[in-house]
């Protein structure tokens, strides 16, 4: 799979990074970028490094790894991603880390969805820390990854990528579940930083 993550902060590396171990060929999205490509490791393919339109033109799967502001009005002004998976790795957090700036009958992915209409939104890879994405395996067992979306076959992409990170990934169902995980993300990161935890920590879905 060709994969274009905008943003070259912590989530989309640790992201590209993992993924560019396998078979999908990797891009970076930035606003200047300084070379053509990025070694990674010299025992792994260079990883692509191009502009944020030629990267949105060349993925088949988008990961959006920016601020939320910064995702949601790259979304209303690139013109139309038609048939692309965009996934939505952002959360709408407000300043000082007091909530979400999203909230009511709507959230932050569904804003973007209704930016680019003619694609197909997955809220995924919001809901914990990068180190997670990094290794998500806690004493032997899988973090929990949940995902939401309204079309099956972009989610099922989706989950495929995640399960590689080796997470537990988990439907959450449509897109209008995404205001849940934007709350969920919140929660990691009251319990990480106002609480305390440190970003060593992950959810763990038990089953009976």
């Amino acid at each position: 799979m060709k994969i274009a993550i905008i943003g070259m902060g912590n989530v989309g590396k640790a992201l590209g990074y993992r993924w560019n171990e396998g078979v999908h060929e990797m891009m970076f999205g930035v606003r200047k970028p300084e070379a053509d490509q990025l070694v990674v490791d010299p025992e792994q393919k260079p990883v692509k490094i191009a502009t944020i339109g030629v990267a949105l033109e060349w993925g088949e799967l988008v990961v959006m790894a920016t601020p939320y502001k910064a995702a949601l009005t790259l979304m209303k002004t690139c013109g139309p991603l038609a048939g692309k998976v965009i996934v939505d790795a952002t959360n709408p957090i407000a300043p000082g880390l007091t909530g979400l700036s999203v909230g009511g009958d709507t959230s932050g992915a569904e804003e973007i969805q209704k930016a680019q209409p003619q694609a197909h939104v997955v809220k995924c890879f919001n809901t914990t820390g990068f180190n997670n994405m990094q290794n998500p395996v806690y004493d032997k067992r899988k973090s929990v990854m949940f995902l939401c979306g309204s079309n099956a076959v972009a989610k099922a992409s989706v989950k495929l990528l995640s399960d590689e990170l080796g997470f537990d990934t988990i439907d959450a169902g449509p897109l209008s579940m995404a205001h849940h995980l934007e709350s969920l993300a919140m929660l990691w990161i009251k319990l990480a930083y106002a609480q305390g935890h440190g970003r060593e920590i992950a959810l763990v879905l038990r089953r009976r």
